[in-house]
């Protein structure tokens, strides 16, 4: 995918996310929203001033972005500083996910935490394809927040999760609790009792959290991975020698865990054990 469209992409999916509360966010929000969640990859370059403007490069340089999507409808346009997604916007976002997904090793500024989270929304863009084109923007959005709780719960749930992800790089020293791999843009806080079956205190709990790299945390949340009381790794016997070396898991691996972390991968055994 072109750098172009990876900016694109994380305009759309920020703009997509904030929408549920607020259907006009502002530049800052916006651009906020996307390194609160660590969406973007920076370089220290992105990271510099940009020359005779007091704003950071990345800022910039998406700003320029975002009139592209104006001009083909896929912001609004009704208002001042109004970065609000349109129905065609969340169409168009849905397609740069399909191509995103195709090659995950390709992506420059597009991070793992951000696939993974259009990855859990794609259903509902999908829907959103399926509904009444003629109805308006603002008309869709109040059919689809009928089920209110349900809308409410998922964004406060996705914005506290910069937060949690800050704690959770703070405690595991930036670094994977398995295989310890550095790069922090790849780096995924992975709940071990997950996230829909934790309540409210569980889900910020650093004790249910591990930070892991993408292979690790892939194999952690479909369960073909677990650890025992003792911290020593389990793997499921759906995965072959060949897959264990290519995924960097072997039997002698092993994570630390105190007596509350204990409690929660508990319940994960469980589900490993099914």
């Amino acid at each position: 995918m072109s750098l172009e469209n990876e900016k694109r992409y994380l305009l759309l999916l920020s703009s997509y996310q904030l929408s549920k509360n607020n259907p006009a966010p502002t530049k800052a929000q916006v651009l906020d929203n996307i390194e609160d969640n660590g969406w973007i990859i920076l370089t220290e370059i992105d990271k510099q001033k940009k020359q005779n403007r007091n704003e950071l490069v990345w800022r910039n340089d998406l700003a320029f972005v975002r009139k592209h999507l104006a001009q083909n409808g896929w912001y609004n346009t009704s208002e001042n500083n109004n970065w609000g997604i349109t129905i065609e916007g969340k169409k168009y976002l849905n397609e740069l996910h399909k191509i995103i997904s195709l090659d995950l090793s390709d992506l420059n500024k597009v991070s793992l935490n951000a696939v993974n989270y259009a990855k859990s929304v794609l259903p509902n863009i999908q829907n959103m394809e399926a509904s009444n084109s003629s109805q308006n923007y603002f008309e869709y959005e109040n059919f689809q927040n009928i089920d209110g709780k349900d809308r409410y719960a998922l964004i406060k749930a996705r914005v506290n999760q910069g937060a949690i992800r800050k704690n959770t790089l703070k405690k595991y020293d930036t670094q994977c609790a398995l295989c310890k791999l550095r790069f922090e843009p790849s780096l995924v806080a992975s709940h071990i009792k997950e996230w829909a079956a934790s309540d409210s205190t569980e889900k910020g709990d650093l004790d249910n959290i591990l930070l892991l790299c993408p292979n690790h945390d892939a194999l952690f949340d479909k369960h073909y991975i677990s650890f025992d009381n003792e911290g020593k790794i389990m793997i499921s016997s759906k995965l072959n020698n060949n897959d264990r070396v290519l995924l960097n898991i072997h039997n002698d691996m092993k994570i630390d865990m105190n007596d509350k972390m204990k409690k929660y991968m508990e319940w994960h055994r469980k589900k490993y054990l099914q």
